[in-house]
């Protein structure tokens, strides 16, 4: 028997089932992979796209950072740039790619000192011109001060700032003789103002006291005698609150005083910005040191000069065009003329007066005070001598002969010391010059032989000669040559009459002593006593000073002062006191000025103003404007 069909034929008929599902299955299989790849290429696009704002926002941070940093770098070259003219004005070296430490970046400083088209990214020093200078892009360099362009780059940024600085400036004064501590006048004081030192134009001018006050006034004035009179132009002022008479205290006559107005309780004032005293004498340590003379006139010339310690120059200080820095105290003996600046980080006191024309005027920086005193000839003299051993010798016997007169005068008997050939004759013939009495001409072999013959008083003034003119080597000279004659030969008459003159009249006159010894006045002798023991060197005169004092101490000027300028007392921030010169019992707070013999201050307007005739110093260099390009 045959099979049957219907088995085969049903499984032939289920075959293609079977493929279908194995088709369906590759085919999903086939869109996962596409899926996926679609996928993966979207997330790769996204992932590109990621990478690629990753990679700039971190170059545009990076530029951003590298720009801010150029500019910080920039600043950095600028401010290397001051600090090398604060220590020297004339400075052009620049900077060539000058790297920072420990930071990336270099910055470029290229000055242009031709003539011609000044380049873009060129700078211009002017700081010790006289004139103003072309600068890059059409700008005007004024005298005085700097244009400087510094080029900085860190990584691919590149910046460039743009500064106008200054370190010779103009110092703003609004009141002429103004203290932050208390101001005591005493005598006959005028204060006034004028424009011009040509044109005499009348400018109001007054005192101010930033002193809010406790216990005494903080600005007083006191008459000498019956005729003194105080004169203020402008307005006496000060921040103490308490009322007129109490705070300000000038008396209580009125007719005593002229004063444009009184305010109590006014607004501190501010003091013009001249910068660390001490930092600028410091940054001045490798200049040369001057060369002071022994005795007569110290010239400065042009250029910057440190002392180490305290100065004293023994005579007049001249400034031709120098600034001095001391780093001590500095005394000179003398006075002070010409036109420059002087910085001290300790006291400086100046003996004698001062004469200086119409064109000159110096400015006077003290931290810790500065006195106004007379010139002492003892001092000039003493000094004098420990520089030449001739002088040593004849200024110690002058003291001798002198001390030895003074004895027999006060303790001699009258009848045996007077009369021709006697011992007060013998000691006139050591002092002074005498014709029958044989000298040694000058210099001689031995010191000691300078004493041969007499006349010390008279080579005195021979050796003070031969040094190099000045007020205080002139005015010693002058003081010498009048006692030389006091004590010399007697030619202006008889001896009679001489002494009777001298009798009537006592008083240092030429032929006075002999004329009294020679014709044996015995009731003379009392008058010559006193003028004998009256001898001095000193010279009260008074202070005359043209241009700026400042300080950060006291200001002291125990004889007249006569100042066209003005004089800024800045004793903010110090506590320590300062010794009166002239007592020691006394002392002065930082702040504080007392002139004790009167003032006369004239405000010279055009020198606090910008122009030709305006009083410049050197001091830290600052920023006027400042740019970026």
């Amino acid at each position: 028997m045959k099979p049957s069909r219907p088995e085969y034929a049903t499984l032939c008929f289920n075959t293609p089932d079977s493929g279908d599902e194995l088709n369906s299955k590759q085919n999903r299989r086939a869109i996962a992979l596409i899926t996926t790849l679609m996928m993966s290429v979207v997330l790769l696009m996204m992932l590109v796209s990621l990478v690629r704002a990753v990679t700039t926002q971190d170059y545009l941070t990076r530029g951003y950072h590298d720009n801010v940093a150029a500019m910080y770098v920039a600043e950095s070259g600028l401010a290397d740039v001051m600090s090398h003219l604060e220590i020297d004005g004339s400075w052009q070296e620049g900077f060539n790619g000058e790297p920072m430490q420990n930071r990336p970046g270099k910055y470029w400083v290229k000055f242009f000192s031709g003539g011609g088209q000044v380049p873009d990214d060129a700078s211009i020093n002017n700081i010790i011109g006289n004139t103003a200078r072309p600068g890059p892009r059409g700008r005007v360099v004024p005298k005085g001060s700097a244009l400087i362009v510094v080029t900085a780059r860190v990584g691919a940024a590149q910046r460039q700032l743009e500064a106008i600085i200054n370190s010779s400036g103009v110092i703003n004064v609004e009141y002429p003789l103004m203290t932050s501590g208390n101001i005591e006048l005493k005598g006959a004081v005028t204060i006034d103002g004028i424009h011009s030192l040509q044109g005499y134009e009348r400018v109001a001018a007054g005192i101010h006291s930033n002193s809010r006050g406790s216990g005494t006034a903080s600005v007083t004035w006191e008459p000498s005698n019956a005729t003194d009179k105080a004169v203020v132009t402008g307005k006496v002022s000060s921040a103490d609150s308490r009322p007129v008479g109490v705070g300000i205290d000038f008396g209580s006559d009125a007719s005593r005083y002229d004063v444009g107005a009184f305010e109590r309780a006014a607004a501190q004032k501010q003091f013009p910005g001249v910068g660390d005293i001490d930092r600028q004498v410091s940054l001045h340590a490798g200049d040369p040191a001057p060369t002071i003379q022994t005795a007569g006139t110290t010239t400065l010339p042009a250029g910057k000069y440190h002392k180490s310690g305290n100065l004293s120059v023994n005579g007049d200080l001249a400034l031709d065009g120098g600034e001095l820095f001391v780093d001590g105290d500095l005394t000179i003996n003398g006075g002070i003329s010409g036109q420059g600046a002087i910085w001290a980080s300790g006291k400086v006191t100046f003996k004698g007066d001062a004469t200086l024309q119409s064109s000159e005027k110096a400015a006077v920086m003290s931290k810790q005070g500065v006195n106004l005193l007379g010139f002492n000839g003892e001092e000039y003299m003493e000094a004098f001598a420990q520089s030449d051993p001739e002088v040593r010798v004849l200024w110690d016997a002058t003291k001798q002969a002198l001390g030895d007169t003074q004895d027999l005068l006060q303790n001699g008997d009258p009848a045996t010391i007077v009369g021709a050939g006697g011992p007060l004759d013998v000691q006139a013939r050591k002092l002074a010059y005498y014709p029958d009495s044989a000298e040694l001409p000058i210099p001689v072999v031995n010191p000691e032989d300078a004493l041969v013959g007499g006349n010390y008083l008279g080579k005195l003034q021979e050796k003070l000669s031969a040094q190099s003119q000045g007020p205080s080597r002139d005015f010693m000279i002058r003081k010498l040559g009048g006692y030389k004659d006091f004590f010399g030969a007697n030619t202006a008459g008889t001896d009679a009459t001489v002494a009777n003159q001298f009798f009537n009249r006592p008083r240092v006159m030429p032929g006075a002593f002999a004329a009294v010894v020679n014709s044996s006045r015995v009731d003379a002798l009392s008058k010559l006593t006193l003028q004998v023991s009256n001898v001095s060197y000193a010279k009260a005169g008074s202070s005359y000073f043209q241009g700026v004092i400042y300080t950060n101490g006291h200001v002291f000027a125990a004889n007249s002062v006569t100042t066209l300028g003005a004089i800024m007392v800045d004793g903010r921030g110090r506590t320590d006191v300062q010794p009166n010169p002239l007592d020691p019992s006394e002392t002065f707070k930082p702040g504080q000025l007392v002139m004790r013999k009167g003032a006369n201050l004239t405000f010279v307007e055009e020198f606090f103003e910008d122009g030709d005739n305006a009083l410049r110093i050197r001091g830290p260099v600052r920023v006027r404007t400042w740019a970026s390009r």
